[in-house]
């Protein structure tokens, strides 16, 4: 099968003619029945062992399911990234799903922890200080050195919510 690079040869018209998706709880379902092992109302997909987001099959190509959703409700491809506002690849209700640039869906991504068990945080080396730091569009900007990571902290979030508005991770990565 195709993936997801090509998906766009796949018509919406196509697609509401083989699957429903409801915007409340965001599954898509089968509204035909394409093969003898999917029974008709069953829910679409399959998650992607190496994204973690829902996949579907369909017409020979494979497709993201929060694509299918923002084609279902709007009725046409997103021509960006689509970012889950809540991080859950799984989620697709469509007030979950907004258009995003890179840099924008990269800010919301989550993250692997790091030493310091905060976001943008991080052990300044060679002293007993923490610097913190915040990237947007390629260029990274210092926000300072503090005694206690604590405070780096709250300098990235202030920072997060002043550069990437609503897109802004907010909270702890632990």
């Amino acid at each position: 099968m195709k993936r997801d690079a090509e998906f766009r040869e796949v018509s919406i018209r196509e697609l509401r003619r083989v699957l429903d998706y409801d915007p409340k709880t965001g599954v898509l379902r089968w509204k035909v029945r394409l093969c003898r092992s999917v029974p008709i109302g069953s829910v679409a997909g399959c998650i992607d062992p190496t994204t973690g987001y829902l996949r579907i099959g369909v017409f020979g190509t494979v497709i993201y399911a929060h694509r299918i959703a923002w084609a279902l409700h709007y009725g046409y491809w997103p021509s960006t990234l689509l970012d889950h506002r809540d991080r859950r690849r799984t989620n697709n209700q469509i007030k979950n799903l907004r258009l995003a640039t890179t840099s924008q869906n990269q800010a919301n991504a989550n993250r692997s922890p790091n030493g310091s068990g905060y976001r943008g945080v991080f052990r300044a080396q060679g002293c007993k200080k923490w610097f913190a730091a915040i990237q947007r569009n390629g260029k990274r900007h210092h926000l300072g050195m503090f005694t206690d990571p604590g405070k780096a902290s709250e300098a990235y979030q202030q920072a997060a919510r002043e550069l990437h508005g609503e897109f802004a991770f907010e909270g702890v990565q632990r």
